[in-house]
């Protein structure tokens, strides 16, 4: 959960619904590793978010194509004194 709320706020998605499912879209992109319980969440979230905001959905997956997640690793508190733009540069994100 720790990964996923850092990609939260390198990406911006929010936490609504529709940035729920954004966020699960774009960590289908970039990859949700070896965290299987993340694939099956985001899958899940990315199924809603079909319904209600495809074309949001498809322009964070794509985003995520783009970049990289932090999924690759294991959580480090050291994570968390990164700032906001050192951790978009470790994601390669595009800031939209």
């Amino acid at each position: 959960m720790k990964l996923h709320d850092l990609h939260h706020v390198a990406t911006g998605y929010d936490t609504t619904w529709t940035g729920e499912a954004e966020i699960g879209a774009w960590e289908i992109g970039a990859g949700c590793g070896r965290y299987w319980a993340a694939w099956m969440l985001n899958l899940g979230a990315t199924g809603v978010g079909m319904l209600h905001a495809p074309r949001r959905e498809w322009r964070a997956f794509i985003r995520g194509r783009r970049s990289k997640s932090l999924y690759d690793r294991a959580f480090s508190e050291d994570m968390l004194q990164w700032s906001v733009r050192d951790l978009r540069a470790h994601l390669r994100l595009i800031v939209r």
